[in-house]
């Protein structure tokens, strides 16, 4: 067995001699004893002293081991602590930061309106905006031309939108012209697009019409179609071109002449919807301008509205009708009433069954068309849906008897008929109008014989005699009324049919 161990002796304290304590007051009234002999006190009034420890140096060190001891054992524990601490903070992620977008806001469409107007409700609707300018020949000055991002796009609110205003017609260089005579100097400006002034300069030594000077100068930039100044030389006094239209050639020729100005013999024409046919719509140059005198003239003569070939109108919806006539600069007269006649087909009620004037006619720009619409079918003679009369009575076992009877009653209907357009504003009142209509139901009448051709020997003719040389205002209802009521058997008799 292995000898037990031995710890090492403590370290031995050295000994601390003891200090005898003092001894107790006397009592008050007590006699005081005299100090005991070779008690080791000093006598009273003396400086006591007082015994102080002292260690060792060996006892020093041991104090110093176990301070040391201590420092080190709570630097280690700082350490600790603080490298646990940076440590947990260098590998951690930073916290996220969670943001919600904005909805975003339609951009509203600003094209076409001003710039003022654009801006405010881009700005109500939220946003910031970008003014940018672009000339433009379409688009007025101060209207915006388009905008970025286009409607209806969509941005976060504040987010910017441009636009695009226009600054107006791109300008053009004023062409050169000093040096030309007034005359040439003028045509040649208006031929650029440039309107001219001609303003007379006195006192100058230049031959007489001659451009001293214009104004803006050449070079300048205007906007398109601005009026030129040009100041001439003193001569012959300019003269204002005076405004002829709606006179007749030879009224205008005069008042040209006497305003100094040489009329030429070229006439020109043109069609025109507001000035009537033979009379002056413009002249060449055009009012306004100023001329020299003896300036040719040439008039222009009015041609009257353009001929417009009528459309086909039958079985369209009033609506629709209106539409095609407008697209010719044609009028279609409204309301369009019911036909005064029968409508066998379901197809056509409601829909035009007749129209004044005819299709494939020519007429001027501005004609109004009348029409009239097919009512609910209540039969038809011409087809036989409706009774026929009773059979002729000349000979009633005649099997053809019924079909004669509806071919009489067919010819009725186109004069009834007739009867009813001529009452229509307008069908009437002239000659031209009285054989234009008549014409027409000469032309129904005719398709009877088509319809009836199973009639042996069937006819139907048209007998209507125009009123003519009578005056145009024998043109009207009451004449037309008593010219298809067969009085003159084969000539007023309107559509009449017959048979072998």
């Amino acid at each position: 067995p292995s000898p037990p161990s031995k710890e090492p002796p403590a370290p031995s304290l050295p000994s601390v001699p003891k200090v005898p304590p003092a001894p107790a007051p006397p009592r008050s009234g007590a006699p005081s004893s005299p100090p005991a002999a070779n008690s080791g006190l000093p006598p009273p009034g003396e400086p006591q002293q007082v015994a102080v420890t002292v260690l060792e140096p060996s006892s020093r060190a041991g104090l110093y081991t176990v301070a040391a001891v201590l420092f080190v054992a709570v630097a280690v524990l700082v350490f600790f602590v603080l490298s646990n601490v940076l440590n947990d903070g260098e590998g951690a992620a930073p916290p996220a930061i969670v943001t919600t977008p904005a909805p975003l806001v339609s951009v509203p469409n600003v094209s076409g309106l001003s710039s003022q107007a654009a801006i405010q409700r881009l700005r109500e609707a939220g946003f910031e905006v970008e003014q940018m300018f672009a000339s433009s020949e379409e688009v007025d000055a101060g209207m915006v031309i388009s905008q970025t991002p286009e409607a209806p796009g969509q941005l976060s609110p504040g987010g910017e939108v441009g636009i695009t205003v226009s600054s107006g017609a791109a300008p053009v260089a004023v062409p050169g012209v000093v040096g030309q005579q007034a005359d040439d100097a003028a045509r040649f400006l208006q031929d650029r697009g440039f309107a001219s002034e001609l303003r007379v300069e006195q006192g100058s030594t230049a031959p007489a019409g001659q451009v001293l000077r214009q104004d803006p100068p050449a070079g300048a930039e205007v906007a398109p179609g601005s009026p030129i100044a040009l100041f001439v030389a003193e001569g012959r006094q300019a003269i204002e071109l005076p405004d002829v239209m709606g006179m007749t050639p030879v009224q205008a020729t005069r008042v040209l002449v006497q305003s100094g100005l040489e009329v030429s013999e070229e006439v020109l024409e043109r069609t025109s919807v507001e000035v009537e046919a033979g009379l002056v719509v413009d002249t060449d140059p055009s009012p306004p301008a100023f001329l020299l005198p003896d300036t040719p003239i040439k008039i222009v003569v009015s041609l009257g509205p353009e001929s417009i070939v009528m459309p086909n109108l039958l079985g369209l919806t009033p609506e629709t009708a209106g539409a095609r006539l407008a697209e010719l600069e044609l009028v279609l007269v409204e309301p369009v009433p019911e036909c005064d006649f029968f409508n066998d087909a379901d197809e056509l009620v409601g829909r035009v069954m007749d129209q004044s004037p005819l299709a494939g006619e020519e007429h001027p720009q501005g004609t109004e068309v009348t029409a009239c619409l097919g009512r609910p079918t209540l039969g038809n003679p011409i087809s036989g849906d409706q009774p026929l009369p009773a059979q002729d009575a000349d000979d009633p076992q005649d099997d053809l008897a019924p079909r004669r009877n509806a071919a009489r009653a067919a010819a009725s209907q186109v004069n009834s008929r007739s009867i009813a357009a001529a009452n229509q504003p307008g069908a009437l009142g002239s000659i031209s109008n009285w054989n234009a209509l008549s014409s027409r139901f000469e032309s129904e009448c005719a398709r009877l014989a088509a319809i009836y051709s199973d009639i042996p020997g069937f006819e139907a003719q048209w007998n209507l005699e125009p009123p003519y040389p009578m005056p145009a205002v024998a043109a009207n209802p009451v004449n037309w009324a008593e010219g298809v009521d067969g009085d003159t058997r084969g000539v007023d008799d309107g559509c009449a049919v017959s048979w072998r």
